[in-house]
Order: structure tokens, then sequence, then C-alpha cells
């Protein structure tokens, strides 16, 4: 119940901050994502946070130049750092995919590993499904917007 509210705070703030599909992206947050160090894919959805967000949720900025970014995952029960906007180089994130969809080679090893771990298919659901109701709402802004 909670993790399904935390969820709903992710996309308020897409839905907010008027978050593009440019901004989503696939994080790296490496092997030892969990606080138990349990094995993982590398890389998590999640988007880069807007300035405006920055400036209404009162978070320090980046610091370290044009290619560093805060960046949130798509995961309300992630643990520290990546329970909270966490700092990025650009280089440790790639595009979310294309054409509206998430990479699906990305989407499929990410599924496969938390399938396989203590969450199980009800975490999947959950950080597949944030992420895929975080594009759809990304796209519907940009078609506004054209």
């Amino acid at each position: 119940e909670d993790a399904a509210a935390d969820d709903e705070s992710i996309l308020r703030r897409i839905r907010t901050y008027r978050i593009r599909p440019d901004s989503l992206r696939w994080i790296r947050t490496g092997k030892s994502y969990y606080a138990d160090n349990r094995p993982t894919y590398i890389w998590r959805p999640g988007y880069f946070v807007s300035r405006a967000e920055i400036a209404a949720e009162d978070l320090d900025p980046p610091v370290g130049g044009e290619n560093v970014f805060l960046a949130r995952v798509f995961d309300s029960e992630a643990f520290y750092p990546w329970d909270r906007p966490n700092q990025v180089r650009n280089s440790e994130t790639t595009a979310y995919g294309t054409k509206g969809r998430w990479d699906a080679r990305k989407v499929k090893t990410l599924d496969k590993s938390l399938t396989a771990g203590p969450g199980g298919p009800a975490e999947a659901r959950r950080v597949l499904g944030t992420a895929k109701k975080a594009l759809d709402l990304a796209m519907g802004f940009e078609k506004d917007d054209a």
C-alpha cells in the first residue's frame, strides 16, 4: 500500500513538472543497488530532475558542470542513495528507448532480475509499471506541446 502511494508521488512529479521523454533515462545504479548487496541488473529506469523540481523541493543542484544531473529512479522502495534524487554524470545514463517504448532489451533483463529477486514479480510490476506510466505521461506532454 505504501509503495503504491510512493509510486503515485513519482507520477505526480512527472505531471507537475511536465517531464518530457528526453529527460527519461536508464540510470546506471550499479550492482550494489540493494542495501543487502544482492545481485541485480545495473540499469534502472528514471528521469533527470528538472530545474523547477529542484527549486520547488529545495534540492541541492548538481555540481560538476553541464554533464552532471540529478536523477530519480522509478522505485519507491529504493535504498540509499537511490531513495532520493542522486547526482549522476550523463555518461552514466542512456536514453529511455525510442518511439514511446522503453528499450526492450533492458526491460527484459530488469524484469528477469527483479522477478528472480526477493521482491519477485510484484517488484517487477511496480518498477516497470511506474516507468511505463511515466513514459505515457511524458509522451502526452510532448504531443500537447507540438
